[in-house]
């Protein structure tokens, strides 16, 4: 589980990070077809009209999860000038300026 706490949003994954997301997702789709369809019977046999069908349950909350976007957080200025002044020594003159835009 080396990169189970890595940061995924930072982009090209390196061959390591692939490797390591094919490998710990390798059964997932097989998973997600035994429940959806596990899911369809109790629905369709057991519930075919409640609200609380778990089919339905199952769709709303994904369609909850799935319609969330991340929004990275804005630094806000001030914050910007006490990054700078403590980890100024780590920058070089073109780094800094970059760090400014960020």
């Amino acid at each position: 589980k080396e990169f189970q706490l890595a940061d995924w949003r930072l982009r090209p994954l390196s061959e390591e990070m692939v490797k390591y997301a094919r490998e710990d997702t390798h059964y997932l789709l097989h998973i997600y077809d035994v429940m959806r369809e596990r899911l369809v019977m109790l629905g369709t046999l057991k519930f075919p009209n409640d609200p609380t069908n778990p089919l339905r349950v199952a769709i709303m909350g994904s369609q909850e999860v799935a319609s969330k976007v991340y929004r990275k957080p804005l630094m806000k200025s001030e914050r910007y000038y006490i990054l700078q002044s403590q980890k100024a020594h780590y920058f070089d003159r073109a780094s800094m300026s970059i760090f400014k835009k960020l």
